[in-house]
């Protein structure tokens, strides 16, 4: 078995983090639509509470996503 320098480098960082990444092969949970379209939301809303007229407003770029943020 031979160890690659990011592996000993993950260890020397955080053990936990290389057991799951090396030893239990799990990897991070991709980015869903739900999620992406929650967090748009959010950023939105943010913008809208705090109404800095200097920042643009942030932009959904799907278009069905974009209708319905507009329709919500």
């Amino acid at each position: 078995m031979s160890l690659t320098n990011s592996e000993m480098t993950c260890f020397r960082v955080c053990p936990r983090k290389h057991q799951y990444r090396y030893i239990q092969l799990r990897r991070p949970r991709e980015d869903s639509g739900a999620l992406s379209f929650g967090r748009g939301m959010h950023e939105l809303l943010e913008w809208m509470g705090h109404g800095d007229a200097r920042k643009p407003a942030p932009v959904i770029s799907d278009p069905f996503e974009n209708a319905k943020a507009s329709a919500m």
